[in-house]
């Protein structure tokens, strides 16, 4: 049977999630299963706690009903932020000791098959800044997973064998920089911020630190055309104090935004990145950040006209004949180039 994978979240108000058997005895308290809370004392609209979980649901296409509900994580009552996510995201919590990591779906599931055998593996990332890798079928966590990032996991994992044999590697982004080449059974390959050390400057007598304040979606291609894979990705670069590295929602500015390129083997820059991109917080969306597009511009892309279907042979070879007039013509002045970092 095919499924359509989702990543959900679940809302709720603990005032409305009351334990039926506490109303039995004394009718004080309220529970949420074994997370329940008994002693009060946040009653007030402001303060009122509240429960997110996320979990990982299969609708099955062919007998149309959802046949897979997986809970993931749960977070509670001080974890949880205020206000609204799509405006403000983790920006208003209760706290300055919140992390962040409330328990959101924010990132899409992938199906994959890990191991180069016959069963099926989902992959997904958490806020809680956990990775999970499930068996389709029974939904038991594979061997070696989940795990655990520094930060939220907000994007998609890539799945791809860069190592070259049977098994698949995963490559995992958190918000706050981090980025980790894993096994099929969760081994770390490499594992690496995208900040160097010395950006940091955590030494400096500075109070001033660079930090990393969420990345675009991953793309993977072959960058400097060596057969070679590479992972690229656009990062948010902002301006913190040192005292406040760790807490997302305390940053002053955003600095620039920066293009790596990364070496999915070794997980090395590649060479002339990352590029420093212009625009500070006005050049990219304050939520959102557009997922690199790999295309080569410079030679014949007769490979795409090739699985067009519809169009005649003749229109595909007019076709044909002005890309490669164009690709000829093309030059890259040295004023339009992005500077290197």
């Amino acid at each position: 049977d095919e499924l359509l994978l989702c990543a959900v979240s679940y809302y709720f108000d603990e005032d409305e999630c009351k334990n039926p058997d506490s109303r039995k005895a004394t009718g004080a308290g309220k529970s949420f299963g074994k997370h329940a809370n008994v002693d009060g004392g946040d009653e007030t609209e402001v303060q009122r706690g509240r429960y997110v979980a996320n979990a990982i649901m299969g609708y099955n296409l062919r007998w149309k009903y959802w046949s897979v509900q997986e809970v993931l994580d749960l977070s509670t009552d001080w974890s949880a932020p205020l206000g609204d996510l799509v405006e403000g995201g983790t920006a208003s919590v209760h706290s300055d000791a919140f992390s962040g990591m409330g328990a959101w779906a924010l990132a899409t599931p992938i199906a994959v098959k890990l191991d180069g055998g016959e069963t099926n593996h989902i992959v997904v990332g958490t806020s809680m800044g956990l990775v999970y890798v499930l068996e389709a079928q029974w939904h038991n966590s594979k061997t070696g997973w989940p795990v655990q990032m520094r930060h939220p996991v907000e994007q998609k994992v890539l799945v791809e064998d860069v190592v070259g044999n049977t098994n698949l590697e995963v490559f995992v982004v958190d918000a706050g920089g981090d980025v980790v080449s894993l096994n099929a059974d969760g081994g770390v390959l490499w594992a690496r911020n995208l900040l160097r050390n010395e950006e940091t400057m955590m030494e400096s007598k500075s109070s001033d630190v660079q930090v990393v304040r969420g990345t675009s979606p991953m793309s993977m291609g072959d960058v400097e055309g060596t057969g070679r894979l590479a992972i690229v990705l656009l990062a948010r670069i902002a301006t913190t104090d040192k005292q406040h590295i760790g807490l997302p929602d305390k940053y002053r500015e955003v600095s620039e935004y920066r293009l790596y390129a990364i070496d999915a083997v070794t997980g090395d820059d590649l060479p002339h990145f990352p590029i420093g991109l212009e625009g500070g917080s006005n050049g990219v969306s304050a939520s959102t950040m557009p997922q690199p597009l790999l295309i080569d511009l410079h030679e014949d892309q007769h490979h795409w006209l090739d699985q067009m279907h519809g169009l005649s042979e003749e229109k595909i070879e007019a076709i044909r004949a002005i890309n490669m007039e164009a690709s000829r013509q093309y030059d890259v002045s040295e004023s339009s180039k992005p500077r290197p970092h």
